[in-house]
Formats: C-alpha cells, structure tokens, sequence
C-alpha cells in the first residue's frame, strides 16, 4: 500500500494517513471502529484486521491488516456518500 493515502472511519471522517510501507498508527480506541483506506480515484478498502489482548507492559503493539475491497466512493461537490 502506498504512503500518503487517506484512513477513515465508517462515516468517512479523516483518521490519519498511510505511512512508509503501509503502516497506519492508531490509538487503541480508534482500532476498535470499522476502518477503511481511500486511494483515487474514489477507490476504497476495509483495513481487516484482530487486534489482540491489551498488554500493557509495551508502548505499541504491531498487528497485520488486510485491504479487502470496500464501497466505492461517490464524491459529490457537496457531501460524500457510499455507494453500493
């Protein structure tokens, strides 16, 4: 996955933006939530992924994640909304 592509939630507000290599930095709450990674033209996937037990005794935990095919996007001058 390429770097600089845009991470939103379900309702389609911005989260964060794909890192080097495809990694994405999240909270541990904004994890729990549907995710999805938006590339043009209007193309998105569902960041699928099991986000294991807490464990407290490190700072970050790494866990590995796949882009499945989501909802295209329809973009309209006005508002967006999914499509499909």
């Amino acid at each position: 996955m390429a770097s600089g592509l845009s991470v939103v939630d379900g309702e389609g507000r911005f989260i964060t933006i794909t890192g080097s290599g495809g990694e994405v930095f999240l909270d541990q709450a904004t994890a729990q939530n549907g995710l999805y990674v938006e590339s043009p033209p209007r193309r998105r996937c569902r960041l699928d992924y099991v986000l294991p037990e807490e464990d407290t005794s490190v700072i970050y935990q790494t866990i590995r994640a796949r882009c499945a095919p989501g909802a295209q996007l329809e973009v309209d001058a006005s508002d967006r909304r999914l499509a499909g």
